[in-house]
C-alpha cells in the first residue's frame, strides 16, 4: 500500500533537500531520479535532459534493471516526455502495454524488451523561465498514477529545476576557471621570473618560438632618462647584438608615438621612417615592423616602461593571424614586465628605506653635534657614490660651512661664509625647498683656496635639510667623474637629509640640556656650600641662647628659638639634599658596598624616625622574617633611601599617620606601605623626577624640595637595586619597594 500524502510530503523534503545539497551536475542528477522513485513509490524514476538536437536524453536514471536505459535518447515529438516537454504539463500512462500494442515500433526498443513497465508518469523541469527536461517515473505493474502523484512530481520537478540551475551555474564558473588558467597558463614561465631581466629575457624567447621568423626586441624608457630608449633583450641573431644600444626618442619618431598613444603601429617602410633600423642591420632593411606598448603610467613619472617590436627584412606586411598573436602576446607580456618593472621599483624603494634605516641607526649612536655631522657626510658620500660632501649651515641670508668629507682629501674651509644670492643651485635648493641636480662649479667666482677642490667637480645633488618648515642647513654631494646623479639618487639623499637634520636637532638639545644640567648643578653646588656656612653660624648661635653660654634667655624667648632650631633643621635637610644631588650629578658621591642584613637597616630606619612619629600620633608597624635577609649594598645610602621612604610616609598622610615596613627574604626587598593620599596614573614616574612635587591645595603644605625621592632612586641604581612604586591608590595610600642584589 501507499503511505498516506502528509508521509509522502515528509519525506519529499527530507529528499529534496539532499538533492539540491551538491554542485556536482552528474550527482544531481542521480539525486533527482532517486528522489522520484522515493517520492512517488515508483519501480524506476529517470531525468531527460533537452539535447542540442530537438529530442530528449537520459542523464539520470535509478531503479532500472536494464543496461538499455544508458545512453537511451528520445526523439522528438514521439512519446510520455516529450509530451510532458511540449505541452509543459504532465503526461501520463495507465498501462503502457496498450501503446506497444498499438505502435509496433515500441516492441523493437531494447530498453521495452528488457525493462517492461506498465504505469508511467512524466512531468517537465522548468529551469529559471525556460524548461531544460523531464522526470519520468515507472512502475512495472499495473498500478496508475493518480493527481495527487502529479501534484508531488510536479513539487519536485520545481525543487529539480533548483537543482540543476545551481549545478549548471556551478559548471559554467569552472568552465570559466578553466579557461581562464588556460590563458594564465600561457604566459606562467614569463610571471615566474623573478628579475626584471629575466621576463624581458623570456618575453623573447617565447615571441621566437610563436613567430620563428620575426625578430623581436624589447625596449626601456630609463627611469632617469625619459627621453631614450634602451633595448635590454632580443631575440638571437642581429636582435640581440642591440642589447644595451641608447636611442633618442625624440628621433625615433614611431616609437615615440607608441609611447604616447598607447596604441600599436606598423610600419612597411621603417628603414626610412626610424633612425633605428640603420643602427640594426648591416645589409638587408629592415621594412616590416610593428611596435606595442608596453605598460601602463609608472610611480616615477614615466608614461609607458618601454616598447614591444617586431622587426622583418622586406616590405612583405604581417599577416592578420600574425598581428593578432603579436598583440595578443604584448598585451600579456605587458602585464609581465610592467609587475616586473614595479618590483624593481618597490625593491629599489626598499632599499633606499633600509639605508635610511641604517643611517638614522648609525646617526643616532652619537650625540654629540660635531660627531653626527661627520657621519651624516661620510654616509651620504658612501651612499650616494659621491667623492665629496659639504654640509653647510644657513645663517640668515648666509651659508656657514660647519663641515666637509673629501674622499681625496682635498680642503675645504670650515665656517666659510657665502651669500646665497650668489650661489643659483643653493638658492633654487632653499626657496623651492626640493634637492637639485647642478653641473661644474664656476670656480672663477670661488676663492683660491677651493678651486683646487671643486675644480674637477662634474655632478652636484643640493639637498636642503629642513626642519619645522625652515631649511635649516644644505648637505652638497659632488662628483668628479661624469655619472650624473639622477631622480632616484636624491629621493635617498632626501631620506638621509630628513634623518640627519633630526639627528642634528636631537644632538643639539641634548648638548644644550647637558649644559644646562650642568649650570644647574653647578649652582645647586655653590649655593649648597654658600648657604652652609652661615646656616652653621644661625643653629650654633641658637644652641648657645638656649643652653646659656650667652646667658640666661628670657622666659618668653623659648618658643622662638624652638621654631628657630626647627627652621634650622629643615634648612640644613634641604641643604644636605641640593649637595647630594649635585654630587650625584657629578658622580663624586663614595659607595662603601658591603654585606649587610636588610632587618638591620630596617630596624635602625625605624629607631631614627620613631620620636617623629611620636610627636604625629603615628603607628610604624614592622614584618621582619627570622632570618637574616643579606644583600650587597652601602649601610648609609641604604639608610637614607629608607629615611627618605618613612619621613615621606610620616608626611603625606591624611589623620594619624600607620606605616608598615616589610622585609622579604624570598627577594630580597624592603616595603614601606602607608594609608596616605596616593598619587595618580600620571604622577607614579613623576614623583622621581628632581624637583617635582605634588601640590594639592585641599591638604596641608609639606615642605620639602622634592629631590627626596629622585636621590633615593639614583642612589638604589647606583647600588645595583631599583626603588619603585609598587602599588598605589588616590586617596588610600601607597607601597613602595626597594630591591637590592643578594649575595651570591
Amino acid at each position: 500500500m501507499r503511505s498516506a500524502r502528509s508521509e509522502a510530503l515528509a519525506a519529499f523534503h527530507d529528499i529534496s533537500a539532499r538533492m539540491v545539497g551538491s554542485l556536482d551536475l552528474d550527482e544531481t542528477l542521480g539525486a533527482i531520479a532517486r528522489a522520484a522513485t522515493d517520492v512517488l513509490a515508483a519501480d524506476i524514476g529517470a531525468i531527460f535532459l533537452q539535447d542540442a538536437e530537438p529530442g530528449l536524453v537520459l542523464r539520470g536514471v535509478f531503479g532500472a534493471r536494464s543496461t538499455a536505459w544508458r545512453g537511451l535518447r528520445l526523439d522528438a515529438d514521439r512519446g510520455l516526455n516529450w509530451t510532458a516537454f511540449r505541452t509543459r504539463r504532465a503526461a501520463r500512462v495507465d498501462d503502457c502495454q496498450s501503446l506497444v500494442e498499438s505502435d509496433a515500433t515500441l516492441s523493437s526498443r531494447q530498453v521495452i524488451v528488457e525493462e517492461p513497465v506498465r504505469s508511467a508518469m512524466a512531468v517537465p523541469v522548468p529551469r529559471r523561465a525556460a524548461l531544460v527536461g523531464t522526470i519520468g517515473v515507472y512502475r512495472r505493474f499495473v498500478e496508475p498514477f493518480d493527481e495527487e502523484d502529479e501534484f508531488l512530481l510536479n513539487l519536485l520537478s520545481q525543487q529539480a529545476g533548483i537543482a540543476l540551475d545551481n549545478a549548471f551555474a556551478y559548471g559554467e564558473l569552472g568552465a570559466t576557471r578553466d579557461r581562464l588558467e588556460a590563458l594564465i597558463e600561457t604566459t606562467d614561465a614569463i610571471w615566474r621570473q623573478s628579475s626584471f631581466e629575466e621576463v624581458a629575457q623570456r618575453v623573447v624567447d617565447d615571441a621566437s618560438r610563436l613567430l620563428p621568423n620575426v625578430a623581436c626586441l624589447v625596449g626601456v624608457v630609463p627611469p632617469d632618462r625619459p627621453h631614450q630608449l634602451v633595448f635590454v633583450a632580443g631575440t638571437p641573431g642581429w636582435a640581440a647584438e642591440q642589447l644595451g644600444t641608447v636611442h633618442d626618442l625624440r628621433e625615433t619618431r614611431i616609437a615615440n608615438r607608441v609611447l604616447i598613444g598607447g596604441e600599436p603601429i606598423e610600419s612597411h617602410s621603417f628603414s626610412q621612417a626610424s633612425p633605428l633600423a640603420t643602427s640594426m642591420t648591416r645589409g638587408t632593411a629592415i621594412d616590416t615592423a610593428r611596435l606595442i606598448p608596453l605598460g601602463e603610467p609608472l610611480p616615477d613619472g614615466r608614461t609607458r616602461l618601454g616598447v614591444l617590436g617586431y622587426y622583418r627584412p622586406g616590405r612583405r606586411p604581417f599577416s592578420d593571424d600574425e598581428r593578432l598573436v603579436m598583440d595578443e602576446f604584448g598585451k600579456r607580456v605587458s602585464i609581465a614586465l610592467h609587475r616586473a618593472e614595479l618590483l624593481r621599483l618597490t625593491e629599489s624603494t626598499k632599499a633606499r628605506l633600509e639605508t635610511a634605516v641604517e643611517v638614522a641607526a648609525d646617526l643616532s649612536e652619537s650625540l654629540d653635534p660635531s660627531e653626527v655631522i661627520r657621519r651624516v657626510l661620510v654616509r651620504a658620500v658612501e651612499v650616494g657614490r659621491a667623492d665629496r660632501g659639504v654640509l653647510l649651515r644657513v645663517d640668515g641670508e648666509d651659508t656657514v660651512v660647519e663641515d666637509f668629507h673629501d674622499l681625496t682629501d682635498l680642503e675645504d674651509i670650515i665656517g666659510y661664509r657665502h651669500p646665497i644670492a650668489l650661489q643659483p643651485l643653493m638658492r633654487e635648493a632653499v626657496t623651492s625647498r626640493q634637492a637639485v641636480i647642478g653641473g661644474r662649479y664656476d670656480v672663477s667666482k670661488i676663492l683660491s683656496p677651493l678651486e683646487g677642490s671643486l675644480a674637477a667637480v662634474r655632478h652636484t645633488a643640493t639637498i636642503p635639510l629642513i626642519l619645522d618648515g625652515e631649511v635649516t642647513a644644505v648637505m652638497v654631494l659632488s662628483r668628479r667623474e661624469d655619472s650624473p646623479f639622477v631622480a632616484s639618487d636624491l629621493a635617498l639623499f632626501q631620506l638621509i637629509g630628513n634623518q640627519a637634520v633630526l639627528a642634528l636637532r636631537n644632538a643639539r638639545l641634548f648638548a644644550q640640556a647637558q649644559a644646562v644640567t650642568r649650570a644647574q648643578s653647578d649652582f645647586l653646588n655653590m649655593a649648597a656650600h654658600e648657604l652652609r656656612t652661615p646656616l652653621s653660624v644661625i643653629a650654633g648661635y641658637v644652641s648657645m641662647m638656649e643652653d646659656g653660654t650667652l646667658g640666661e634667655a628670657p622666659r618668653h624667648w623659648k618658643a622662638p628659638l624652638e621654631t628657630l632650631r626647627s627652621k634650622s633643621a629643615e634648612l640644613e635637610t634641604l641643604i644636605s639634599e641640593l649637595l647630594i644631588a649635585s654630587r650625584l650629578e657629578a658622580g663624586t658621591i663614595p659607595f662603601q658596598a658591603g654585606e649587610m642584613d636588610l632587618r638591620d637597616a630596617a630596624f635602625a630606619a625605624i629607631e631614627r624616625v620613631q620620636p617623629r612619629a611620636s610627636l604625629l600620633g603615628a603607628r610604624i608597624v614592622d614584618r621582619f622574617p627570622p632570618e637574616p635577609v643579606v644583600v650587597m649594598a652601602d649601610p648609609d645610602q641604604v639608610g637614607r633611601i629608607l629615611d627618605n621612604l618613612l619621613n615621606n610616609a610620616l608626611s603625606y598622610s591624611s589623620g594619624p599617620p600607620r606605616v608598615t615596613v616589610t622585609v622579604h627574604a624570598d627577594e630580597p626587598r624592603v616595603e614601606v606601605r602607608d594609608r596616605g593620599r596616593g598619587v595618580t596614573a600620571e604622577q607614579r614616574e613623576r614623583i622621581f623626577e628632581r624637583f617635582y612635587r605634588i601640590d594639592d591645595p585641599s591638604l596641608p603644605h609639606v615642605p620639602g624640595t622634592g629631590l627626596g625621592l629622585y636621590i633615593s632612586r639614583q642612589l638604589a641604581s647606583r647600588m645595583g637595586g631599583r626603588l619603585t612604586l609598587e602599588r598605589t591608590v588616590r586617596g588610600k595610600g601607597s607601597t613602595f619597594t626597594l630591591r637590592l642584589p643578594p649575595v651570591l
